[in-house]
């Protein structure tokens, strides 16, 4: 059951991204397909989402696996609702750009205050 916390604690963090994140476009990793009938090929088109997040930070070492998450990895926060209007729950191998590098997310973990999901920490991999 949705109580006034979930409420109250969505509203803040997407409010405070708003006010102190940075925007990014997320990428999905398939996006939609168009069905070729003459080459019988499908050509994906990216979905994309416009939101703030937190400006990537360094992972901490407590959470470093050598394997998924890595020393040099990044973690970053968004807002399981956003505050313009378009809501994202990050998946794996979705990307994003900052600051001229893209990051492609390894894994998503929603952070609870009650029932719903505030925000998603979000744990991305710097590519070239």
């Amino acid at each position: 059951m949705t109580t006034a916390l979930d409420t109250e604690a969505r509203a803040e963090v997407a409010a405070a991204l708003d006010e102190i994140g940075t925007s990014v476009t997320f990428k999905s990793a398939a996006g939609t397909g168009d069905y070729d009938r003459d080459t019988g090929t499908v050509t994906h088109t990216p979905t994309s989402y416009v939101v703030k997040v937190a400006p990537p930070y360094q992972v901490e070492a407590r959470l470093v696996d050598g394997d998924t998450i890595k020393a040099t990895d990044m973690q970053t926060i968004v807002a399981a609702t956003a505050a313009e209007a378009v809501s994202l729950t990050p998946e794996a191998g979705m990307t994003f750009v900052h600051s001229g590098s893209t990051y492609t997310v390894l894994r998503v973990s929603p952070i609870y205050s009650g029932d719903l999901a505030t925000a998603y920490e979000v744990f991305v991999r710097r590519g070239s």
